[in-house]
């Protein structure tokens, strides 16, 4: 019995011990850690395009100015075509 009770004594500094432990802890991080509220922020990084989309933009930038031609010229015809007939 004097076992199991000198056990329990120490399983409940031990567990006390440890709580306080932890909260020491915290606060030691906390003092460690102060926030600047004057200080910028991190800049936020977006990340990039797809690969894909890299390629397609590429693709609409080079055929932008074909197909532009290739659209007048189809208004072109048709409307010298309607005046026509």
């Amino acid at each position: 019995m004097a076992a199991n009770k000198v056990k329990a004594e120490f399983e409940q500094l031990l567990t006390e011990k440890a709580a306080e432990v932890k909260i020491k802890a915290k606060e030691a991080k906390f003092k460690a850690e102060k926030i600047d509220v004057t200080e910028p922020g991190k800049e936020i990084t977006y990340g990039v395009k797809h690969p894909i989309t890299q390629i397609i933009d590429e693709v609409v930038e080079i055929l932008s100015p074909w197909v532009m031609q290739f659209m007048k010229d189809q208004m072109w015809t048709r409307s010298t075509t309607l005046l026509t007939h």
